[in-house]
């Protein structure tokens, strides 16, 4: 794995183990995203099968076997990052109960803290609370235990729930940051209006990508005025992170609209190879 902001995914490994910790006390039923801390700068979140497409296109092939077995068993996966090289996660599913514990305690790599387990190594977090829930973190777990019996309101606008349930989905707080880093020149987009941006995907049956990107701003009047802005970031993500002609087809496509302070762009289904190497190709811009 390249990047240590989405190093929670590579210990979906060990869920192929199970359980690991004292069951914890947790609301049931939720989407694993209202247990992550909250003020994140981005949150994400995939069903298995699109975690297990996230883990072909980061991870080193010698690292797959156990992390693909660990999607099969995943339901839902939240994962939520400050910025800054710290992440969180947390994933929904149906994980066995009884091998991991006697693996990880017998693993001198791996450390009890508190109700999980730390490895020395990197600073990665481990805990279950139980079968049907399992957390990761980069950086301390207690934020997110702290929301298992009081879980945290969802970041983002009620209007973004239904990109947000899509197989695979974002969303950024700062949006107009992440503009002046892909753009890679800060004076470029000096001057841009702060706003959000969330993305949903949802995989057809040959592996092709369909989606929508939302930009939020402020208000109304200032999505109508800033459309402009909308439409100039898709630009930049076309050309830094797809081919040329890919980046062509995805631009002329898209179909923009208003929708109270955001704007939406619907994308074109986007083959299966041509959005993992995309994906790659952003996990090494943002490293």
């Amino acid at each position: 794995m390249r990047s240590r902001a989405l190093a929670p995914l590579g210990v979906l490994a060990l869920l192929a183990l199970s359980s690991c910790a004292p069951r914890l006390r947790y609301v049931a039923d939720l989407d694993p995203i209202r247990y992550l801390p909250e003020e994140l700068q981005l949150y994400a979140t995939a069903t298995g099968a699109e975690a297990g497409r996230i883990a072909k296109a980061l991870l080193d092939p010698a690292d797959l076997g156990p992390v693909l077995e660990a999607t099969r068993r995943v339901e839902r996966l939240a994962l939520g990052s400050d910025g800054a090289g710290k992440a969180w996660a947390a994933a929904s599913g149906t994980f066995p109960a009884k091998r991991a514990n006697a693996a990880l305690v017998l693993d001198a790599a791996w450390k009890r803290e508190g109700p999980g387990f730390v490895r020395a190594a990197d600073g990665t977090r481990l805990a279950f609370a139980d079968e049907r829930l399992a957390l990761a973190a980069t950086a301390s777990l207690d934020p997110v235990l702290a929301h298992l019996e009081a879980p945290a309101a969802f970041p983002f606008p009620e209007s973004l729930l239904g990109l947000w349930s899509a197989d695979l989905a974002l969303w950024v707080r700062d949006a107009s940051s992440l503009a002046a880093r892909v753009a890679g020149d800060a004076e470029a987009v000096e001057g841009l209006p702060p706003f959000t941006l969330a993305a949903g995907f949802s995989a057809d049956a040959t592996g092709a990508l369909s989606g929508t990107l939302a930009f939020g701003f402020a208000d109304e009047r200032s999505a109508r005025v800033y459309e402009a802005v909308a439409r100039l970031s898709l630009y930049a993500l076309a050309r830094a992170f797809f081919e040329e002609a890919e980046g062509d087809t995805l631009l002329s496509l898209a179909q923009w609209r208003r929708e109270g302070s955001q704007v939406r762009a619907t994308l074109p289904p986007l083959a299966g190879p041509s959005f993992d190497a995309a994906l790659r190709r952003a996990v090494v811009a943002f490293e």
